[in-house]
């Protein structure tokens, strides 16, 4: 049977994107998920009480530490206290496996990557002791030394629950583990039920480029229509991350625009609003109605080169955990995703 476990990754951001992106990308290589602050960027005390509960729902805690202490929140006492080690002390205090990664020399970072107060430097260092001194940790010099240790820390950590557990193969499957197994629906039939709008990013888009007479639909109903594409520049990082193809995807992006700018120019730009960002999408999301009542979101984590009508999505309704969570990634990506040009995409 196919098990996954959710590893929660966790570390400043700015200083550690690539780093991150490695950490995520080892992580999906082991067939697990990475769920982490891309999902929601943690800046008040309602978010963090989302990011306890998804450090409650993920099997383990990874953390990456590099010469950056990170911007201060409030914790549940309220005291000052970096969002990270906030991360951290939850992640032992509710008993979650850590996986600790520790840069071994942070004083040789770049100038942007270290702390330059000293409040900063003190607060780090008393992270850092903090985190050695409750259990084992790896250290690590580059990007590419980190994945390869989150490789193998992951691998056997694999081979120990199996041993425990006296499987020969797999672990629990994600959904049995956390309860939400449900019918998966392929996204056609998830979309036309939309009254009101939809939203739409990830391997959904494909929809578009098979069945180009959908959207034709959606916009002839006079529903609000909400597109989240991929900049060249992000298509091609997620594709390489991803192991897939580039060169497929790209043209399917280009006969994508064509389509939605005569979409565009038939509907007078009036319900159609097309953005674009360089951020790697990490989960497929589709949404009907998020301002509703009957509000419904799906999700599934992303796999190219997939036919739409295979591409299968879990509902989550308004009022359930999930749902805020993806809501709040929808949301972010539309404030930082730039508003397509049209004037600057050819005719089909």
């Amino acid at each position: 049977m196919e098990a996954r476990y959710q590893v929660f990754v966790s570390s400043t951001y700015e200083d550690l994107k690539e780093e991150r992106k490695e950490a995520v990308q080892a992580i999906l290589e082991m067939d697990c998920f990475p769920a982490g602050m891309e999902l929601f960027p943690a800046s008040d005390k309602k978010q963090w009480d989302i990011i306890k509960k998804v450090i409650d729902d993920s099997d383990f805690y990874l953390l990456v530490l590099g010469g950056r202490y990170g911007s201060l929140g409030k914790d549940d006492r309220g005291m000052p206290v970096g969002y990270t080690e906030m991360e951290f002390d939850y992640a032992i205090r509710e008993n979650k496996p850590v996986f600790a990664f520790i840069h071994e020399k942070p004083d040789t970072l770049p100038a942007a990557r270290v702390e330059r107060t000293e409040d900063g430097i003190a607060r780090l260092n008393q992270f850092r002791e903090k985190v050695k001194s409750n259990g084992t940790v790896m250290f690590w010099s580059n990007k590419d030394d980190l994945k390869a240790s989150i490789l193998k820390t992951l691998n056997d950590k694999r081979k120990e629950i199996r041993d425990e557990e006296g499987k020969t193969e797999g672990w629990i499957r994600y959904e049995q583990r956390f309860g939400w197994i449900r019918e998966r629906k392929p996204v056609k039939e998830f979309i036309e039920k939309a009254e009101k709008s939809i939203f739409i990013t990830g391997n959904s888009l494909n929809s578009l480029y098979d069945s180009p007479t959908l959207l034709h639909e959606l916009l002839s109903r006079g529903l609000e229509v909400k597109l989240i594409l991929l900049s060249n520049e992000g298509l091609k990082k997620n594709c390489i991350q991803l192991g897939a193809g580039y060169d497929k995807m790209k043209s399917m992006l280009r006969i994508t625009l064509m389509r939605l700018k005569t979409y565009q120019e038939e509907f007078l730009n009036k319900n159609l609003i097309v953005k674009e960002v360089k951020e790697p999408l990490w989960t497929n999301i589709i949404a009907r109605d998020v301002d509703r009542d009957n509000g419904v979101i799906g999700a599934n984590h992303l796999l190219f080169d997939v036919p739409p009508s295979d591409c299968l999505y879990v509902e989550f309704r308004k009022g359930e955990q999930f749902y805020d969570i993806y809501k709040r990634h929808m949301e972010h990506l539309w404030e930082i995703g730039r508003e397509v040009d049209f004037g600057k995409v050819p005719k089909e």
